[in-house]
Formats: C-alpha cells, structure tokens, sequence
C-alpha cells in the first residue's frame, strides 16, 4: 500500500496503474490481483486502514477534529484523493468514519427514553451528511480556519438538533 502512496504523491491517483504499482514496489501482477481486485480497491483498503483510528474514538467531536488536523499534515494527498475520479471512495470513508461513535451519543442522550431505532438511524444519518458536508467545506476552503471551534460549533448545532428531536419524541433522557 505504501508504495501506492508514494506513486499518488507524483502523479494523480487516476493515472496510477497495477502495472505502475507492481513496477515500483516490484511484485507481479499476480501477487497484486492476490490481494485486490484492483487498484480501487487498494484504494479503498488503505483509506479503510488509516480511517480505522477515528471510529474509536469515544467523543465523535474529538475524531473529527483529529481527522481534519491530520488532513491538513497530508494535504496534497487529500487534494489527489479528492480530485480523482475515485472521489466516491472517499466520500464514502468520511461519511462512515464516524457513525459508531455518533449512534453511541445518540443512545445516550436517549438512554432510558422511549426512541425507535428508526429515529436513532435518521439522527445518525442526518448527523453523518453535516458532517460529510462539513468536510467538503473545508476542503474548499483550502483547510484553513480553527478546526477545535468550527468542529465544536457545528457538534452544538447537531447536539441541539439531536435534543430536540428526542424531546419531541419524548425520548430525551432527564
């Protein structure tokens, strides 16, 4: 995987080929079809094994803040990632990166309420598009801005979104 990553820092990701890949980190081809099907899958593989770290993390807020400081260390990778005809594989990283960590606080907050598991899958889903948006944001915005206040602004919002749904459904714990 490293070497795809290496590769990615010279030329953009939609250009990289098995055969440029197993060229550079010299291995045949069959070794590489060994372990993935193609390159969107290596793709999507390596993107799964550094995004591993955030779904662990308790407070969701504090993940997304570790992600954006990280995507701004590896910027020009993010930027290829983004750019590249693969987008959707990192669209799709981002918005699942977080959804244990938000589900948990959403079942807190509604701990010993009354709430269905539709409403908590429809807080969850709502809450990972803002935070997909939120991402894409800054990305156009060049990363640039106090990650710990944007985050913590839009986590109030969401928070406050969360509460009063569960209030309206006479869910939210005391």
């Amino acid at each position: 995987m490293d070497g795809f990553i290496e590769l990615s820092k010279q030329m953009p990701i939609d250009k990289i080929t098995v055969k440029k890949v197993t060229d550079y980190i010299g291995i045949t081809r069959n070794t590489f079809y060994y372990h993935y099907q193609d390159i969107y899958a290596l793709l999507e593989a390596w993107l799964k094994e550094r995004l591993a770290p955030y779904s662990q993390y308790d407070d969701w807020k504090e993940a997304i803040k570790a992600f954006l400081k990280d995507c701004r260390e590896k910027r020009a990778l993010i930027y290829h990632l983004y750019d590249c005809l693969s987008r959707d594989i990192l669209v799709h990283s981002v918005f699942t990166m977080n959804d244990d960590a938000i589900t948990r606080k959403i079942r807190e907050y509604s701990a010993g309420g009354r709430v269905s598991e539709e409403t908590i899958w429809e807080l969850t889903f709502m809450c990972r598009y803002v935070v997909l948006g939120f991402f894409t944001q800054f990305l156009w915005n060049r990363m640039e801005g106090d990650v710990d206040r944007l985050v913590d602004r839009i986590a109030g919002h969401l928070e406050d979104l969360v509460r009063l749904t569960l209030q309206k459904e006479g869910a939210l714990r005391g």
